[in-house]
């Protein structure tokens, strides 16, 4: 099975993997990673908007990979309920038949700190790489693996929103 994502980044990669390999472990999965627009803000600031940059890299990418079984987006975002925000990160798989299905990962509270930097125009990994000294926290743990002390890194909060996106796959007749 070929599984089209749309990012390049490693932990985005490592997450589709797992998540298609646990949905079907019997089956041998490829993952392609290719960069695609995802057509919102760089540090989306809703949850409207990340599932729109999550949807519109899946429909992007299972397009630039005609040979594709599956096509993933996944954008992660900040949202806000009662008067706090919190990180989330969203993932939209789609199949050749246009059939979607959504995931996200658990949602985690935003510091304070990190929000100062956000509301300045800076993303969550720049924000990040100021108080914490750690460049390019996304190509890593993450922000997800930073506030867990590495027990849910990116990969793995992404890999279980994976999982949860291929529902609609792994039991059809419910749709």
């Amino acid at each position: 099975m070929l599984v089209a994502v749309g990012s390049k980044t490693g932990p985005k990669l490592e997450a589709a993997r797992l998540g298609f390999t646990m949905a079907w472990p019997d089956l041998s999965v490829e993952v392609q990673g290719i960069k695609v627009d995802s057509g919102v803000s760089e540090q989306p600031r809703t949850a409207e908007e990340s599932l729109e940059g999550a949807l519109n890299r899946a429909r992007a990418v299972i397009l630039a990979v005609p040979e594709s079984d599956y096509g993933v987006g996944m954008e992660g975002g900040l949202y806000q309920v009662l008067d706090r925000e919190l990180e989330c990160g969203w993932v939209v798989v789609v199949d050749r038949g246009g059939r979607e299905c959504i995931g996200t990962t658990n949602g985690f509270q935003m510091p304070p700190r990190l929000m100062t930097h956000v509301q300045l125009g800076r993303n969550l990994n720049e924000a990040m790489e100021v108080e914490t000294g750690i460049a390019k926290i996304g190509t890593g743990g993450g922000f997800f693996g930073y506030q867990t002390n590495g027990h849910m890194p990116r990969a793995e909060a992404y890999a279980m929103a994976t999982l949860i996106a291929l529902a609609r796959f792994t039991h059809p007749e419910l749709w």
